[in-house]
C-alpha cells in the first residue's frame, strides 16, 4: 500500500467530510479532492473553511462517492463491476470531472454482453439528464443484438423494457442477426414472464416476426403455442405463407418484402471507432470479431469485408435461408441430424 492510499478514509489526517445523498459520510483531504474537480474545489476552499467541514453532495450516491475516492487515493477502480460505473459517471459529469467521466464512459461502452443488460437497467433513470447515456444505451443494444442468439435465453433478456425491444425490432437503427426461430421463442418467453402486463404487446410482436424465415422445427410449433391459441385468425395466414415460401419460393411474388429477408446487423456511428463486436455462429461454434473502422465520407460505417458467398448450399440450409459451407455434409445438418443433400459434395 502506497503512502497516499493509506490516507483513504483516515479521519485523523482528513480535513473535510463529504456526505452522499443518503447521508453516508466519507472523510477526505480537500486538497486531493479539489485536484480532480474545480467545482468541489470552489465549495471546499472558502474563507470560512474549518477543519472537519462537512459538504453535502445531494446528487451523489454512496457508491458514486466511494468509487470516486478510490480513484483519488488508489488510482484504480478494479474492485468494482462495470454496471456500478453509472454512479461514478453521473457524479463526475455533475461536478465537471472530465477525465473520470471519460474513463467511466469508456469502461461502460466496453462492457461484455452480460454486463450490457445490467447497465441498461441503470440507464433509464438518466436518459433525460445525460445525452451521452442515450448514446451509451444504443451501443449496449447493438451489442445485445449482435450476440442475440447467445443471450436471448439468458435471465436478463426477460427484463428488457418494451421500449428496448421495439428499438431492436424496428430495423432503423438496430437489426437483429441470427435465428428467427430464437427470436420468436424469446419474445413469447418475454411475454410469459409478466403475462398480465405484457400480453398487450403480442399483436405487435406478431407483426414484426418474419415467419417465412423461421426454421422448420420451430415453425411447426407456432400454431400450438399457448399464447397463440386465440390468435389463429392472425397466425394461420402467416403460417400458410411461410409454408408456401419454404416449399417453393418462386410462388411468392414480392420476395423483397422484409419478412422474406434474413435479418442483418447494421452498426451505426454510435459504435466507437475501433470497438470490437463479437458474433457467434451457433452452428459451427466459431467466434468472429468485427472491428469498427469508423465512417466514410457519406457517414456510413465501414466494416471488415464480408466472407465470400457459398457457391453450393445444401437443400436444408437453402430452404432455411441460413449460412452453409462448401464442405458437405455441412456442420448445420450434422448438428441437427438432417440429411445433407444438394449442392456439390467435396467428399
Amino acid at each position: 500500500m502506497s503512502m497516499i492510499s493509506s490516507l483513504y478514509l483516515d479521519e485523523e489526517v482528513s480535513d473535510c467530510v463529504l456526505i452522499s445523498q443518503n447521508g453516508k459520510k466519507f472523510p477526505a483531504l480537500r486538497a486531493m479532492v479539489g485536484k480532480w474537480s474545480t467545482k468541489l474545489k470552489e465549495l471546499l476552499f472558502i474563507p470560512e473553511f474549518k477543519i472537519g467541514m462537512e459538504l453535502v453532495l445531494d446528487q451523489v450516491t454512496d457508491l458514486g462517492l466511494e468509487i470516486f475516492l478510490k480513484v483519488v487515493y488508489f488510482g484504480s477502480t478494479k474492485d468494482y463491476a462495470v454496471d456500478k460505473f453509472m454512479d461514478l459517471y453521473t457524479f463526475a459529469h455533475t461536478y465537471g470531472m472530465q477525465e473520470i467521466e471519460g474513463r467511466a464512459l469508456k469502461i461502460m461502452r466496453s462492457a461484455a454482453v452480460g454486463d450490457s443488460f445490467l447497465l441498461l437497467e441503470n440507464c433509464s433513470q438518466y436518459l433525460e439528464e445525460f445525452k451521452e447515456i442515450n448514446s451509451l444505451k444504443k451501443t449496449l443494444l447493438t451489442k445485445i443484438s449482435a450476440n442475440f442468439d447467445a443471450v436471448c435465453e439468458s435471465e436478463h433478456f426477460v427484463k428488457l423494457s418494451i421500449e428496448d425491444l421495439k428499438v431492436m425490432l424496428a430495423g432503423e437503427e438496430l437489426k437483429l442477426i441470427g435465428s428467427e426461430g430464437n427470436l420468436f421463442k424469446s419474445l413469447m418467453r418475454w411475454i410469459e414472464h409478466d403475462k398480465e402486463n405484457r400480453l398487450q404487446y403480442l399483436d405487435y410482436f406478431l407483426s414484426e416476426i418474419r415467419f417465412p424465415i423461421i426454421e422448420g422445427e420451430v415453425l411447426a410449433t407456432v400454431d400450438s403455442h399457448p399464447l397463440l391459441v386465440s390468435k389463429r385468425d392472425i397466425i394461420s395466414p402467416k403460417l400458410y405463407e411461410a409454408m408456401i415460401y419454404n416449399l417453393n419460393p418462386a410462388m411468392i411474388e414480392n420476395k423483397e418484402d422484409k419478412k422474406f429477408l434474413k435479418r442483418d446487423c447494421d452498426l451505426f456511428n454510435f459504435i466507437p471507432n475501433g470497438m470490437p463486436i463479437k458474433f457467434t455462429n451457433l452452428i459451427t461454434g466459431k467466434h468472429v470479431t468485427v472491428i469498427m473502422n469508423g465512417s466514410n465520407d457519406k457517414g456510413e460505417v465501414t466494416k471488415k469485408k464480408r466472407r465470400n458467398q457459398v457457391k453450393s448450399p445444401c437443400d436444408q440450409c437453402r430452404k432455411a435461408h441460413v449460412f452453409c459451407t462448401d464442405e458437405k455434409p455441412c456442420p448445420r445438418c450434422v448438428k441437427l441430424g438432417f440429411q445433407c443433400v444438394g449442392g456439390k459434395s467435396l467428399q
